[in-house]
C-alpha cells in the first residue's frame, strides 16, 4: 500500500492547477501547440503585410527585437497593443544566459481596429455610461 495521497487535479491538468480552481472557470483552453515563430519568418511576415523590401524589413525587425530585449534586461514591461502588456515575473541567471518568467496579458483582438482607435473608444466608453434602467410596468 502507498501512503501517497492521491491528488484532486485530473491526470491531464497542468501541475498546481485543480479542477475546482474557480480561477479556472473563465480560463481559455491554450490552442494546441504549433511551430515557433522564427526571426526569418517574422521578417518574411513583415514584408508581406507592410509591403516592404527584405533588407528594409530585416533591419526594421532586428532594430525592434533589440529594443524589446534591451528592455526587458532593463526591468521594464512592454505595453504594445495588439501584441499587449509583457510583464517579467521572475527572473534567474543560468551558464548560458537569463531565464525570464513573463506574463503576457492580451485584450481581444479586433482585425478591424485601428491602433489609433484606443483614444476614442475611452470617450465612447464615457459617453456610452450604464445602461438605462428599465421602467416598471
Amino acid at each position: 500500500m502507498s501512503s501517497r495521497k492521491k491528488s484532486a487535479e485530473p491526470p491531464d491538468a497542468p501541475r498546481g492547477t485543480s479542477a475546482k480552481d474557480p480561477q479556472d472557470a473563465d480560463a481559455v483552453p491554450a490552442p494546441p501547440p504549433a511551430e515557433d515563430l522564427r526571426k526569418k519568418e517574422l521578417i518574411a511576415r513583415v514584408m508581406d503585410r507592410a509591403e516592404l523590401k527584405q533588407g528594409v524589413a530585416r533591419e526594421a525587425v532586428e532594430a525592434t527585437l533589440e529594443i524589446l530585449g534591451e528592455a526587458l534586461a532593463e526591468g521594464r514591461a512592454l505595453n504594445l497593443p495588439p501584441l499587449g502588456r509583457v510583464k517579467v515575473q521572475r527572473r534567474r541567471q543560468t551558464k548560458k544566459g537569463q531565464v525570464m518568467l513573463t506574463r503576457v496579458k492580451r485584450a481581444h483582438h479586433d482585425p478591424h481596429r485601428r491602433p489609433d482607435d484606443d483614444a476614442s473608444d475611452v470617450e465612447d466608453d464615457a459617453e456610452e455610461g450604464l445602461a438605462q434602467p428599465v421602467e416598471a410596468v
